[in-house]
């Protein structure tokens, strides 16, 4: 403020010397700091009869009442950056709408007032740029600890408190994303932009600096930053006009960033609802405690994207409504593509060494591919009888369920009823490589009866075949 108020002395009256940064200047009271800047100022001054002259007159004492309020506006403790420039544009919007003036005054006044700001902006940007050289650079890499160049087109470098930092325009995307869609349990609660560097907020100067910097750099600009930028940089307009927005950038961005240990968890409770809702995936979708948590997060992401849009996206919406809906449709052609989706299948391999190999079932669908409904089979219908399932063929059940079921069926009828009532004794091993092959559409029928008559000639006690006539599968 001391150098605009020089600026404006000078061109009132160059030969007149006040040194307005001086604090015995200020310890006088408002009527003795006036009298002085008017006895300065506007002392030597001649009264001329000339129109023209009575105009300049005029004009000089215009730019005397800017001076004499920036002054006051000091002396009262009100000089912060926001008060000078209100001070000042509203100085130039009284005289301009001030009735008495006419058009040859005003415009005198503006030239005068432009020609205040010119020398004032190129004093400034000359300040700026003997600071900027004579500044340290504090960071010079990004978040990744790569190192960054001032001349790559995608560096942004910051500068503030007489130092440099450097910015990638990922980085910078990546934290304004991360303060403006802040949420607490997914209610907006927009922060400001921060350095990350020194905990301070950026300025609107930056903020502005940063928005040219995206549009001239070929990059996609943020969604939320340009309804900031509009918002003219208030974080209270900007929350109370884009709460929609806040809430679904927050909701995707948790399903998307958060970590596995997180996610697996709401996963299982996404299931575990769905099935609530809908009794006929009671039996389907069982995930096995030892399916890998990170292959499973990653399969069903979008699906835990459109549950949570349909918790917690804003109540009233459309799409709210619409995400359940979507849910439960991408839900059972999921189930219908694979209904034996998350189970543990457990083989045994005996040539060229017995071993054990633990496979998981995680064949599933594309979800953003579009499948008509009648794309996968219905899913069989499973009846509860005695806590046990038995199943019966739907009239258009799928190949897998109808071939798994058959092998059963089969397999009851060629073991005879003594082999049935011993199978209690078959090594562990040996009764889960019976029944989880039975689900597996890889191991032939003959191969798992094979292993059963091996098992039974090693104990020496093989005896005819009589056929069991079981209707049902325990």
């Amino acid at each position: 403020m001391y150098t605009y108020c020089s600026i404006i002395q000078k061109i009132m009256s160059p030969k007149s010397d006040v040194t307005f940064n001086d604090d015995n200047f200020y310890k006088k009271n408002v009527s003795e700091i006036l009298l002085n800047l008017h006895q300065t100022i506007l002392g030597s001054n001649q009264e001329t009869d000339t129109i023209y002259n009575m105009e300049t007159e005029l004009n000089k004492l215009n730019l005397y009442s800017l001076l004499a309020r920036l002054i006051i506006m000091h002396k009262n403790e009100l000089d912060t950056i926001s008060d000078f420039l209100n001070e000042k544009y509203n100085v130039l919007g009284s005289i301009f709408e001030n009735v008495f003036y006419n058009d040859a005054n005003k415009v005198l006044f503006l030239s005068e007032f432009s020609k205040v700001q010119k020398i004032y902006f190129a004093l400034s940007k000359f300040a700026r740029i003997c600071k900027y050289k004579k500044s340290i650079v504090r960071i010079n890499t990004d978040l990744y600890i790569n190192e960054l160049d001032e001349s790559m087109k995608n560096v942004f470098v910051l500068y503030e408190d007489g130092s440099r930092y450097f910015f990638s325009a990922t980085d910078l995307v990546n934290i304004i994303n991360s303060s403006l869609s802040h949420t607490y349990m997914f209610f907006s609660e927009p922060l400001k932009p921060k350095n990350p560097y020194n905990n301070l907020p950026f300025n609107k100067s930056t903020l502005y600096n940063i928005y040219f910097f995206m549009k001239n750099c070929e990059f996609i600009m943020p969604q939320l930053f340009h309804q900031y930028f509009i918002c003219n940089f208030d974080i209270k307009l900007f929350k109370s006009e884009n709460e929609c927005l806040i809430r679904d950038f927050s909701i995707k961005r948790y399903v998307y960033s958060s970590n596995y240990d997180t996610l697996y968890d709401n996963v299982i409770i996404m299931i575990a609802d769905i099935k609530k809702r809908n009794r006929k995936y009671k039996h389907f979708m069982n995930i096995d405690d030892d399916f890998p948590q990170k292959k499973l997060v990653d399969i069903m992401r979008p699906y835990l994207h459109l549950y949570y849009l349909s918790k917690y996206y804003v109540t009233g919406t459309e799409k709210k409504n619409d995400s359940m809906e979507k849910l439960m449709n991408k839900f059972d052609l999921f189930v219908r593509f694979n209904p034996q989706f998350g189970r543990k299948i457990i083989k045994i391999e005996r040539i060229p060494k017995k071993k054990v190999i633990i496979e998981y079932n995680d064949r599933h669908m594309n979800f953003y591919k579009e499948y008509p409904k009648s794309a996968f089979p219905r899913l069989p219908v499973i009846v509860d009888i005695d806590n046990n399932n038995h199943y019966y063929d739907s009239p258009v059940s799928s190949y897998e369920s109808m071939h798994s079921i058959s092998l059963l069926q089969r397999l009851v009828n060629r073991i005879n009823g003594r082999i049935v009532n011993r199978i209690n004794e078959v090594p562990n091993l040996m009764r889960e490589e019976i029944f989880s092959s039975s689900y597996d559409e890889d191991v032939e029928e003959e191969s798992i009866i094979e292993n059963v008559v091996e098992h039974e000639n090693e104990e020496d006690s093989v005896e005819e075949d009589t056929t069991d006539d079981s209707d049902s599968v325990s």
